[in-house]
């Protein structure tokens, strides 16, 4: 198994326990929940030292199964990368035009509804911005997992 995939895989499992404890913070069953600024200040400020601390101890380990050596890229590889980039973008950019489009339609059309999310709430406006970076993200792990399998 590539050093790449090896990667992917540990990131994946690290970053859906993220996702999760973010759920569990914002989220009563699928409806998101009116917090305080100050319990969302800290939920974001635990998402990014989680991340932190995760993807540190992931290549912290690989290194150490590796024993130090270097890591070999060829030009498969960065392909591969290339194009889990690619969908990342791609489902970044997607999401946030649905958001967008749902915020303009929701003001400009009384009684619209797609979804039943009030994105001028503060908790749910970060809810779905977050979501939509760690489901990019999610998308990346995957793009690679599944490119190095084929």
């Amino acid at each position: 198994m590539a050093e790449q995939e090896k990667y992917s895989w540990l990131s994946l499992i690290a970053t859906g326990l993220i996702v999760w404890f973010f759920a569990m913070r914002m989220m009563d069953g699928w409806q998101i929940v009116d917090v305080p600024p100050r319990h969302l200040f800290w939920t974001y400020v635990a998402l990014i030292v989680a991340t932190i601390v995760a993807e540190t101890a992931i290549h912290s380990a690989l290194a150490i199964m590796r024993k130090g050596e270097r890591v070999i890229h060829d030009e498969r590889d960065k392909l591969i990368e290339d194009r889990a980039d690619r969908n990342q973008h791609v489902v970044i950019i997607a999401v946030i035009n649905v958001i967008v489009f749902h915020m303009i339609a929701e003001a400009a059309f009384p009684g619209y509804e797609f979804v039943s999310a009030d994105l001028t709430r503060l908790p749910a406006l970060v809810t779905f911005l977050l979501g939509t970076l760690y489901a990019g993200h999610i998308v990346k792990l995957i793009s690679t997992i599944l490119s190095y399998r084929m």
